[in-house]
């Protein structure tokens, strides 16, 4: 399947808002897509382009790309719901000029073999992370901002990375936080350049792994 959908206003489901599942495309624009279940479904194969889409309100997922699902998300306002972005399963999506916030729980969680690249985001006021990075993912994530999520404690940074994760994250900057900046633990890698992290009321990078983590290139304040 291939639709365009355009200036759409796709609300009030018990289940999907746009569901794009088995090898599916499509374009969709301009759409408001507010307090279903699950926003936006993206699996199994499926490579939407998904652009200057407001996506709010739902009772789990803003978007969830999984299972091997791709897509590019460009410019989309995706706030207020349970969690922003969750992508899974080797899933590999293009994500960029978004603004993700708002959030009940988390901002972007990126888990099991997922990748993606994630460019230009504005991640901030969410509950819990702006940025959680579990199992064996290996995210790209550049010229972000992750600003001043809500819950105190160092359990609640603005980025953790965990698991066997292998994260690039270059270029962003991280502030106004609670809890820690990073917090890498666990048998987490990653690779951390040119990074400022600043004002978080903890520690900005906090390093609980066997791994060797190379910083030096990071501002901190």
């Amino acid at each position: 399947s291939n639709p365009s959908i355009k200036d759409c206003e796709i609300y009030g489901h018990l289940t999907l808002g746009i569901g794009v599942i088995d090898q599916a495309s499509g374009t969709y624009t301009n759409c408001h897509i507010h307090d279903n279940l699950v926003g936006v479904h993206v699996h199994g194969s499926s490579n939407p382009s998904i652009k200057d889409c407001e996506i709010y309100g739902h009772l789990t997922l803003g978007i969830g790309v999984i299972d091997q699902a791709s897509g590019t998300y460009t410019n989309c306002h995706i706030h207020d719901n349970l969690v922003g972005v969750h992508v899974h399963g080797s899933s590999n999506p293009s994500i960029k000029d978004c603004e993700i916030y708002g959030h009940l729980t988390l901002g972007i969680i990126v888990t099991d073999q997922a990748r993606g690249t994630y460019t230009n985001c504005y991640i901030h006021d969410n509950q819990s992370n702006g940025l959680n990075i579990g199992g064996s993912s290996s995210p790209s994530f550049e010229d972000c901002k992750i600003h001043n999520n809500k819950k105190e404690g160092e359990y609640y940074p603005a980025v953790v990375v965990k698991g066997s994760s292998n994260p690039s994250i270059k270029a962003c900057e991280i502030y106004g936080h609670l809890g820690n900046g990073i917090w890498v633990k666990d048998q987490a890698k990653g690779t951390y350049k040119n990074c400022y992290l600043h004002n978080n009321k903890k520690t900005n990078f906090s390093i609980e792994t066997s791994n060797t983590i190379d910083t030096s290139t990071c501002r901190m304040e």
